[in-house]
C-alpha cells in the first residue's frame, strides 16, 4: 500500500535521532477479533432503501483472505519504540436487514497505526497507537445491485476515518534475535466510505483482538 509505504518514512523518521544505537524490529503474525455491536448506517444515493440498525460481525480470520498483522519497530536504548503497524481485520455482517443480500470486507477493514511502545520488565510491551482505517467494500448488494467503495489514489481501498488502538503483549526470545509475539489488543475505529454512486455507508467498528506473531530485532549503530 502507498500509505504503508509513506508512514514507514515517518516513523522512520521520528524514531533515528543521530548516535544512539537503536534496534529494529519486524513482526508477522495472525489471530482473530471479536467485533462488538456496533451501528451501521447504508445510504445507498440511488433511491433505495436507507438503512440504519445495530450491526453484527464475523470475523471468519482463515476464510477468504486471511487476517494477519505485520509491525515494525524502531527501539531506543530506553527500551521505548516508534512502530508503523498494519492489521488485516475483516468484517462479515451477519444480520443484514431486508434490502441487503451481503456485505462483508474481506480484503480488509486495515487499520493503519503510528504506535509508541514501551518494553517493560519480564519483556512485557505497552503500547498506544493511532491512524487510519483502510477499508474495501466488497461482496454488498441491495435489491441485487452491488455497491462499491470509491478508491483512494487509485488504490482498491477507500480513506475511512481514524482508529485507535491499545495493546499488551510478552515476547517470548527463541534466540538471541527472534522471538514469538503473544498479544491482546483493543481497537476503536469510525469508517465513512463513499459509494460510486454517491452514497455512503458509515461503519464504525469496535474489536478486541488476539495475536500470536513472530519475528526478528536487530542492533545497529
Amino acid at each position: 500500500m502507498k500509505f504503508f509505504y509513506s508512514a514507514l518514512v515517518l516513523c522512520i523518521a521520528l524514531a533515528t535521532p543521530a548516535s544512539a544505537e537503536k534496534k529494529w524490529s519486524f513482526e508477522l503474525g495472525t489471530g482473530g477479533a471479536y467485533n462488538f455491536d456496533t451501528n451501521l448506517v447504508i445510504d445507498p444515493g440511488n433511491g433505495e432503501k436507507r438503512e440504519d440498525f445495530t450491526a453484527q460481525y464475523d470475523n471468519r480470520p482463515f476464510e477468504d483472505a486471511p487476517y494477519y498483522m505485520i509491525r515494525v519497530g524502531m527501539w531506543g536504548g530506553d527500551g521505548n519504540a516508534w512502530e508503523l503497524e498494519l492489521i488485516h481485520h475483516k468484517l462479515y455482517l451477519t444480520n443484514p436487514p431486508d434490502s441487503i443480500q451481503n456485505m462483508q470486507m474481506t480484503h480488509g477493514y486495515n487499520l493503519i497505526t503510528i504506535n509508541r511502545a514501551w518494553m517493560m520488565e519480564g519483556d512485557y510491551i505497552f503500547r498506544l497507537g493511532a491512524g487510519v482505517v483502510m477499508p474495501h467494500l466488497e461482496g454488498m448488494t441491495q435489491s441485487g445491485q452491488e455497491l462499491m467503495g470509491e478508491h483512494f489514489l487509485g488504490m482498491d481501498f477507500s480513506l475511512g476515518g481514524p482508529t485507535v488502538q491499545a495493546t499488551i503483549a510478552k515476547r517470548f526470545y527463541i534466540t538471541k534475535t527472534i522471538f514469538a509475539n503473544l498479544e491482546g489488543k483493543f481497537t476503536a475505529s469510525y469508517a465513512k466510505i463513499e459509494l460510486e454512486d454517491g452514497g455512503e455507508v458509515t461503519a464504525p467498528n469496535i474489536a478486541a483482538h488476539a495475536i500470536l506473531s513472530f519475528g526478528f530485532d536487530y542492533a545497529r549503530d
